[in-house]
C-alpha cells in the first residue's frame, strides 16, 4: 500500500502544480496500474477466484472494475477478457472556459456513456484499497 500511496502523492503534487498532462496521465496510469495489482500483494500466489471474499468483492466495484480496464488496456493495447465495463473507454482532454483542460475518462457501462474525472477514479480506487487493506487485516487478526 505504502508505493500506491507515493505514486498517488506524486500524482497529487503534479496536478496541483499544473504539471504536464502528459505527466499527470502518466502518474494516473501508474496509480491505477499499482491499484489493480495491489490484490496480488495483498495475498500473493493467489487466483482472483481463490481470494478473499472481501478482496473479489472490491474488485467487481465498478471503480476497480474501471481501473482493471484502464490498467489491461495500456498493458495490452485493447481488452481481450469482457467486463463489466464495455471494453470501449478512452482517456480524454475536455475543453472548459475557466481554468486548465480537464482529464476525463469516458466509458460505456449499462449502455450509456459516462464520464469519470482521470483523478477522481485514482483518488477513490486508492482510497477503497485503504480500507479493504483495513477490512483484510482485521479479518486475519
Amino acid at each position: 500500500m505504502d508505493r500506491i500511496l507515493r505514486w498517488h502523492s506524486h500524482l497529487k503534487k503534479a496536478a496541483d502544480t499544473r504539471a504536464d498532462l502528459v505527466e499527470i496521465v502518466d502518474l494516473a496510469l501508474t496509480v491505477l496500474l499499482h491499484c489493480y495489482h495491489f490484490k496480488e500483494w495483498l495475498v500473493p500466489g493467489t487466483g482472483f477466484n481463490a481470494l478473499p471474499t472481501c478482496i473479489q468483492d472490491a474488485y467487481s466495484e465498478v471503480d476497480l472494475r474501471l481501473c482493471q480496464a484502464v490498467a489491461n488496456g495500456q498493458k495490452h493495447f485493447r481488452l481481450n477478457n469482457q467486463t463489466i465495463i464495455d471494453v470501449d473507454y478512452m482517456i480524454v482532454r475536455e475543453w472548459e472556459p475557466v481554468g486548465p483542460p480537464s482529464l476525463n475518462i469516458v466509458y460505456h457501462f449499462e449502455g450509456k456513456s459516462h464520464h469519470r474525472s482521470l483523478l477522481g477514479l485514482c483518488n477513490a480506487c486508492v482510497s477503497r484499497l485503504q480500507s479493504l487493506k483495513a477490512e483484510y487485516e482485521n479479518q486475519l487478526n
